[in-house]
């Protein structure tokens, strides 16, 4: 049975071929019948007449001895150059550019018609308001190319057979043979349904009409402005394009489901961004390092086969000393060098150092399967049968998951949560320089001090991560953290999501307790009875739900989130490499081991209490606890040959500074101290920046909307974390509004690029919707 959106035509030729009106050749091919009688179609200038039914004149594209019966809404791509351009000019030419065929997808199992044909779809295409100047000074213009605009032969073949305007016998197989695997070409050509969802029938308007492409992938996804958006509704509407709006997306469209994410910047990917900031280099703007994006994301989203290339560390770690003794820490992948490293500074260390790995390994098996499903609600009292037995089953689920040795640890995890990360160190270690490297992953994004309840979890939470199976390694990805969102986002689109970047949404709107949809900035409105807030929770009730009323005492739960963040993201470009007292570099310009994982600068523990304790009044800190990493070391792509990028991770400087906003003075200031402390480990090194850009809270606010300039939508403190994220109740990414969930890392595990929340948010809306029917996609 064919679906009706796509026109029939009777698969056989005329023996004799009816020479083109518009240019004269021969190459054509002729039906005998069809919905709209007797047609013939130009193979070579495309234009497509009926004969015996009048239709109305094609003015856009064809030329005046053309008889009226040429419809413009059957004009097509022509792969010919010669009329490329005439075709470029018409208002009826589908606009596809740079199509990845690697995403045809096989087909969906649920939709299939009667004869065991499936329905195939093809990856629409991201779409972007038009770039208006952006006021951010932080904010840097897309790149943009109009005149590069490459046609694929293969794409307007496609198109033509997909619509039924190609006979199946005029089907090219070869040109598809690199493409499509053998058996879904055979599903392909006996089913001759390419594209139901992503492309509409030629009969309605044109999904992706009138767009203006921009060719430049460099730092992303092809990017096309949209002339016009009008209205129209979708199933699941994603408000924000961070990574883990576009992991939910990515799920929910793989299920049938029709997904609209809208963005407000004009890159996706929230915080895991790649951006040219200054010509020629580019910068991980604000995440820098990859490790707790989980396997099962990878694995579903086949991002390795798609191109991520995670950029291995070795050594991972460096800390050097400024006190003249010519000590260092060098630590990597290698077990037994790292032990010969910290026996350099205390046997008694390298010998309890295995040990404390073990003993962090053994609590992150008793807590990782809680980090893929949503917390136990022990809030809300079970309102059914079916909240009971849904409640036994995810206990169930969790002892189940917890293996029985597992249990004997309960006392070591509640130790660690609640005892301080420098209490922690101390008991194992008594070297300063090894306990200040570790303790740096405690402190990492939060204001709670190493000597502080609660820094002991964030210390695991860093350590939690993976990398190609290892535990708790942290890699470069190659491109950048970008190429993570980038891949992320072509995965959701392939699956028949929509990305409108460039598109700020205003307000989510709501009508008797329930979601229908969010009205953008410009006044639009797009309608959905399921929306989902990539947003902190801060943004999506205070801010594009002000006007909203809930249930008592929420908002007041919202408003006691914690919000406050210590950190400074420096991003430089240098000439040089530093040049570091305690390893000289073998040759000038030439990056060493030392170069290529973590720096630290920090001597002590004591160290950070001090820089937390001026963070405390008000000030930025005297000697910020700084980490600093150079991925052009190992990605050349970044920068350009001799030159390198840097990400400078800088604690602590408050969001005002005494009250009041950060002046271009405070910046400076404030780089200004950081410069002199890497000085005092690298002379030349500040001679050597040619480019830096400052990013306080405040701005890291308002590039990123991460309220506050957390870079966790919300402090990992032990009030803050499992069944009280965001806040007690509404922990499973519920909300008190129906259809309106949460998939940001204000939600349940919380912050770091994991991708967690949105998996989770993903997994606990498809339990309550129904399936999408085929009526419903078409």
């Amino acid at each position: 049975m064919r679906p009706r959106s796509v026109p029939v035509r009777q698969e056989r030729k005329n023996k004799k071929h009816t020479p083109c009106k518009r240019c004269g050749t021969k190459k054509t091919t002729s039906w005998r019948t069809g919905p709209d009688g007797p047609s013939t179609l130009c193979n070579a200038c495309g234009v497509h007449w009926f004969r015996g039914r009048k239709r109305e004149t094609c003015e856009e594209i064809c030329d005046e001895d053309i008889p009226a019966s040429c419809p413009p809404k059957m004009t097509m791509m022509i792969p010919t150059d010669d009329i490329k351009k005439e075709l470029l000019l018409s208002q009826d030419v589908i606009k596809l550019e740079a199509v990845d065929w690697a995403t045809f997808r096989k087909p969906h199992s649920n939709y299939s018609n009667t004869t065991g044909s499936s329905s195939f779809q093809l990856m629409p295409i991201i779409k972007t308001e038009p770039f208006s100047k952006v006021e951010d000074e932080h904010e840097p213009p897309p790149h943009r190319d109009e005149e590069k605009n490459p046609w694929w032969p293969a794409t307007q073949e496609m198109l033509l057979y997909a619509y039924g305007v190609v006979p199946l016998t005029d089907f090219d197989e070869s040109l598809y043979s690199s493409i499509l695997s053998a058996e879904d070409l055979q599903r392909s050509i006996v089913s001759r349904i390419l594209i139901l969802v992503a492309l509409p029938n030629r009969h309605q308007p044109i999904r992706f009409k009138n767009y203006i492409p921009n060719t430049d992938t460099r730092d992303g996804p092809a990017i096309y402005d949209e002339a016009k958006l009008q209205p129209y509704d979708f199933d699941i509407t994603i408000v924000g394009a961070g990574h883990n709006g576009l992991v939910t997306a990515s799920y929910l469209a793989r299920e049938g489901y029709n997904v609209g994410v809208f963005e407000r910047r004009h890159v996706v990917g929230g915080a895991a961004v790649t951006e040219e900031i200054f010509p020629g280099y580019k910068f991980s703007r604000a995440s820098y390092l990859c490790s707790l994006l989980h396997s099962d994301i990878i694995e579903d989203m086949k991002l390795i086969e798609k191109g991520l290339t995670f950029l291995v560390r070795n050594p991972s770690s460096f800390t050097p000393t400024d006190d003249g003794s010519g000590r260092y820490l060098l630590l990597g992948t290698d077990g037994e060098e790292n032990l010969k490293q910290i026996a350099s500074l205390s046997q008694k260390d390298s010998e309890k150092f295995p040990q404390y790995e073990q003993h962090l390994e053994e609590i992150i098996e008793l807590i990782e399967p809680l980090l893929l499903e949503k917390p136990l609600d022990v809030f809300h009292k079970p309102s059914s049968g079916f909240d009971k037995l849904a409640r036994l089953s995810q206990l169930l689920r969790m002892w189940i998951n917890m293996k029985p040795r597992s249990l004997d640890r309960l006392s070591s995890l509640y130790n660690l949560m609640t005892t301080p990360a420098k209490t922690i160190l101390d008991r194992w270690f008594e070297n300063e320089i090894l306990k200040a490297t570790l303790a740096t992953d405690a402190v990492i994004g939060s204001t709670n001090g190493v000597d502080q309840i609660g820094s002991g979890y964030v210390l695991l939470h860093h350590v939690m991560g993976s990398i190609n199976g290892h535990r708790g390694r942290w890699a470069y990805v190659k491109g950048g953290m970008g190429k993570i969102s980038e891949l992320m986002a072509n995965d959701a689109c392939a699956h028949g999501a929509s990305i409108y970047t460039s598109t700020p949404v205003k307000s989510i709107d709501t009508e008797g307790g329930k979601t229908n949809g969010i009205t953008l900035e410009d006044g639009r409105k797009v309608r959905s009875k399921v929306v989902i807030s990539n947003a902190t929770p801060h943004v999506t009730f205070n801010k594009l739900m002000a006007e909203t009323k809930f249930e008592e005492n929420f908002k007041e739960d919202i408003s006691r989130i914690d919000y406050t963040s210590g950190v400074v993201k420096i991003n430089i470009a240098m000439n040089e490499i530093p040049n570091f007292k305690v390893i000289p570099n073998e040759k000038k310009g030439q990056p060493g081991p030392q170069h290529r994982g973590t720096i630290h600068f920090v001597r002590n523990m004591k160290d950070i209490i001090d820089a937390l304790a001026d963070f405390q009044k008000g000030e930025m800190s005297k000697r910020p606890v700084i980490e600093m990493t150079i991925p052009s070391v190992l990605d050349d792509s970044l920068a350009p040959s001799g030159h390198h990028v840097a990400s400078l991770f800088c604690q602590y400087a408050p969001y005002h500074l005494k009250g009041q906003p950060w002046t271009k003075a405070d910046r400076e200031e404030f780089c200004n101290r950081v410069f002199n402390v890497i000085e005092g480990y690298a002379p030349g090194f500040k001679q050597s920046v040619i480019h830096k850009e400052v990013l306080t809270p405040s701005d890291l606010e308002k590039v990123f909307g991460i309220t506050g300039g957390n870079i966790f939508h919300g402090a990992m403190s032990l009030s803050q974390l499992y069944m009280s994220r965001p806040i007690p109740r509404y922990s499973d990414y519920t909300t008190p509004i129906e259809g309106l969930y949460m998939c940001g890392s204000g939600s349940h595990p919380g912050g770091g690029v994991s991708g967690l929340p949105g998996r989770n948010c993903a997994f606990s809306i498809l339990d309550k919707l129904p399936k999408p029917t085929l009526k419903s996609i078409l």
